[in-house]
């Protein structure tokens, strides 16, 4: 039986490889809007925070991380960095009675930190089916465009896809909220949501 992992495959190797992308995206940016070229679903900006602290918005930060008691995270104060694993539980809107794809889409958010400014990215979200259910499939990265694996191709699976997007896009658009709100202004509650509630 499949181990029911937090991250998907490679994940350190992305985490790094983001990064140091980052690093050199962020030296210049003053907003940004990040797209995938991979075609994987992907949220990304950089703001502003005149006055504010690198050592403020990282206590922020952690702050807002405490908030959420399911994340695996990794903070360096010394390099400007918060990370941080989480999920939305996903739920099937459509019945197939040879396959079960409820389960949860595990997902990676970085920020990156420095004087007055913060860019944060919430990628690399990965389908994972709940490994106690009958027959359970896996739809992998969550797609812009579709379901990643081509042997995954029936319609079914096509519209699991689409309303992962959706329910995900709900959940994230919350916490991206919630995560402006914590690092914008340190008197507001951080109110980190898993399940988009």
């Amino acid at each position: 039986m499949k181990a029911y992992t937090f991250f998907h495959p490679n994940f350190c190797r992305n985490l790094v490889g983001l990064f140091l992308f980052l690093c050199g995206s962020f030296s210049w940016a003053q907003s940004l809007q990040m797209a995938q070229s991979n075609g994987l679903v992907a949220y990304s900006e950089t703001i502003e925070v005149p006055g504010v602290s690198k050592a403020q918005l990282i206590e922020r930060a952690q702050n807002w991380l405490n908030s959420n008691k399911n994340t695996i995270s990794f903070i360096s104060e010394e390099m400007g960095m918060v990370s941080m694993g989480s999920e939305v539980p996903f739920t099937s809107e459509y019945t197939n009675k040879k396959a079960s794809t409820d389960g949860r889409v595990v997902y990676v958010a970085t920020l990156l930190i420095k004087d007055g400014i913060f860019m944060y990215e919430f990628n690399n979200f990965y389908h994972e089916a709940n490994p106690k259910l009958p027959h359970p499939v896996d739809l992998g990265f969550v797609t812009v465009s579709g379901v990643e694996n081509k042997e995954l191709n029936k319609e079914w699976k096509q519209k699991d896809m689409e309303s992962m997007r959706k329910q995900v896009d709900v959940s994230i658009q919350k916490n991206i909220d919630a995560l402006k709100k914590a690092l914008l202004n340190e008197n507001l509650s951080f109110n980190f949501s898993v399940n988009g509630n």
